[in-house]
């Protein structure tokens, strides 16, 4: 072998034990790991639905906290991952109110307790309504996904809901 031969042999090697090296780890993401920020800069967690049949539906949700992050929500947004979310997060367990206004993906909005327990779904959220839906019981966290997800995976009132948050 040549000796550029050689040079390129080691620098395929070294990549590829480089990328093997930067792929392992607990081959998976759990709540207990730390994500990176979303492209809008929120810090993300994972949270696991689980229905009552014990299926587990993770989403990697963006977490709003702040009533200005309340305020933005996912407006503007034309897209969103299958498997992505936005968690709104309360101060205080209290009926919420939410609308679509200038949102233009539809969304299953789910209200959680703070128990962690399904309280009501508002399915299928049309884009741009200016009208608020208004949950029926008091509400602690409200997590966003895509419309019609509830339906598909059998997410329903009365599920659990895991995250550290």
């Amino acid at each position: 072998m040549t000796a550029f031969s050689i040079k390129a042999l080691l620098l395929f090697a070294l990549t590829a034990v480089l990328t093997l090296a930067a792929n392992c780890g607990s081959g998976g993401t759990n709540s207990q790991d730390v994500l990176s920020p979303s492209p809008a800069g929120l810090p993300r967690t994972t949270v696991d639905i689980v229905n009552n049949n014990g299926q587990r539906l993770q989403i990697i949700a963006e977490i709003a906290s702040t009533p200005e992050q309340h305020s933005q929500g996912l407006m503007y947004r034309t897209s969103m991952a299958e498997n992505e979310g936005m968690l709104f997060v309360f101060d205080t367990e209290r009926v919420l109110s939410f609308w679509m206004k200038n949102t233009y993906i539809p969304l299953d909005m789910i209200f959680i307790d703070s128990e962690h327990v399904i309280i009501e779904i508002n399915h299928n959220a049309q884009p741009e309504n200016t009208v608020p839906f208004t949950s029926s019981a008091a509400a602690l966290y409200v997590l966003e996904v895509n419309g019609g997800v509830c339906a598909t995976k059998n997410i329903n009132v009365g599920d659990s809901v895991e995250f550290d948050y």
